[in-house]
């Protein structure tokens, strides 16, 4: 549930990779830039360590949130003696991740049409009103209906407010 908002895991021992949630290795490869070899991978932790500046003592679990984007990582929050041995976990939240949620879910949350699915979508993606027109090759006039309808049909009334939700309800199936 955590990846669909682009959240993932490494886990290590001894200076080495042990366990790896399909996010944190995308993740890991975006920021090394590579493909996965355990050592390219393991590269990119340091990476991630050397840039958040903290360090990370066996047995802690840290989470840390980081942009390859803006090559910026920051330490959140950090636990000790979290595990009995000498592991060490990192939950790694990209901020560059767009959590989009599920088209079904919207329908079926929301009563949307198509239309309005595919709006609220690209919303959640970052997209703004005009490319999105431009895009389905549509009226602004158009888009801003749908969005009218989208405001109605989440109880919202700003875009901001609107996206917020969107963003909340991309951890549902």
């Amino acid at each position: 549930m955590l990846a669909r908002i682009g959240c993932g895991q490494v886990l290590l021992r001894r200076g080495r990779l042990v366990e790896l949630s399909p996010t944190g290795r995308a993740i890991l490869e975006r920021e090394s830039e590579a493909s996965a070899s355990h050592d390219t991978l393991y590269g990119a932790v340091k990476q991630l360590v050397n840039r958040a500046g903290a360090q990370f003592p066996a047995g802690s679990t840290s989470w840390l949130a980081t942009s390859t984007k803006e090559g910026f990582t920051a330490l959140v929050n950090q636990v000790a003696n979290a595990w009995t041995d000498e592991t060490i976990a990192l939950i790694l939240l990209d901020l560059d991740a767009h959590p989009e949620p599920s088209p079904r879910t919207l329908q079926r949350l929301f009563g949307f049409t198509a239309a309005e699915t595919q709006l609220a979508l690209e919303l959640a993606r970052g997209h703004n009103l005009l490319d999105i027109a431009r895009a389905r090759r549509l009226s602004r006039t158009t888009v801003r209906s749908q969005l009218a309808s989208l405001f109605v049909k989440t109880q919202t009334r700003r875009q901001a407010d609107l996206i917020a939700l969107l963003g909340r309800v991309a951890i549902l199936p």
